[in-house]
This record gives C-alpha cells, structure tokens and sequence, in this order.
C-alpha cells in the first residue's frame, strides 16, 4: 500500500529544509521555524507564497514587549540587564529588538552574552553594583 499524503508537517528548521529539498508542490506546514522570512523559507509570513506556509514561536518584537511589561511592573526602573547567549543566531535579533525599543520606555540598556550559568551570575552581580537606581534584567529564551 502506497502512502501519499495531502499535506507535510515541519516541526523544526532542519526538518523544513529537508521537506523542501523533496518537494515544490505538495504542501508542506511548518511549526517551531527560527525565522522563516529572514531564511528566506517564506516571503512573508501574511502571504508565504510557494508550497511553505506555517508560523513561528520566535517573534523577535516581542521583546519590545518585555520591556513594556518591565516599565509597568517596575515603573521607577531606569536600567535593564539583557542576559543571552552571542552563539545562538536565531536568538541574537531578541537583543536586537529590544535595543530597538529602549528609547521608548526611557530605558538604558546592558547587554551581557553569557554562555554559562557562572557567567549569568557573574553579569547579574556586576549590573547589581553599579548603583545608578533600580535596575531589571530580561533573560533572552534559549532554544
């Protein structure tokens, strides 16, 4: 018996790319995608063109968002700690992001790449002694 599927389900980029390689015209849903357009999986996520459509978990502007939900949870919060890790590419544009929409909030900006848990602890103790105010810190998501 002979399988043909209608539709093919992409759970990760690697994944993805692999389907793609098969195939130009079964279509193919992708989840969990780091960043479809700026791969140029898709055109755009509105309108993905071609046999590719899906979504993605990683929205880089939601770190903008993270700092909104800084300013409203801390309002006096002048200065905010942004904790990643410099070797992940689908997650440097999270740092990005949230540079972009500091001056926003009136928010001055740290930005520490950890690779390590001795590393997080060591960039939260020096942003902890500079006595300039309160201070936050947002933890960029691994993957």
């Amino acid at each position: 018996m002979k399988i043909e599927p209608d539709v093919l389900l992409a759970a990760t980029t690697p994944t993805l790319e692999a389907l793609r390689r098969q195939t130009h015209s079964l279509p193919i849903v992708f989840v969990q995608v780091s960043d479809p357009v700026k791969l140029g999986i898709v055109a755009n996520l509105a309108r993905p063109g071609g046999n590719v459509t899906g979504f993605t978990n990683f929205e880089h502007a939601i770190g903008g968002k993270w700092l909104e939900l800084i300013r409203d949870t801390a309002p006096g919060a002048m200065r905010v700690l942004v904790v990643f890790e410099p070797d992940l590419p689908a997650r440097i544009e999270y740092p990005q992001a949230i540079e972009a929409a500091a001056p926003t909030f009136r928010l001055e900006l740290v930005r520490a790449g950890v690779h390590n848990a001795s590393e997080i602890e060591r960039a939260i103790d020096a942003f902890a002694q500079d006595r300039r105010g309160r201070w936050s810190w947002c933890r960029v998501p691994s993957a």
